[in-house]
């Protein structure tokens, strides 16, 4: 699936980390310039791992966070 994202030109610079929560289940995270973004990294991911459901939990920056680098995570 990170082969698919990094192939793509539109998704190739995303910030976006697929996390395997269960058998046949995707979690997208991460932050996305857009919502174009969110939606072709969504896609992209469901194409590359068919018959796995995909959670697309993409924020989008200036609507759903602000804008800049994300915090930093303690404890990470």
């Amino acid at each position: 699936m990170r082969d698919a994202l990094q192939a793509e030109a539109a998704t190739r610079y995303l910030k976006v980390r697929p996390r395997l929560l269960g058998e046949k289940l995707l979690e997208l995270v991460g932050r996305v310039p857009s919502p174009a973004a969110r939606e072709r990294a969504g896609a992209v991911a469901q194409a590359a791992v068919p018959g796995f459901t995909v959670i697309n939990r993409l924020l989008v920056e200036g609507q759903d966070v602000p804008r800049g680098p994300a915090p930093l995570r303690t404890g990470d």
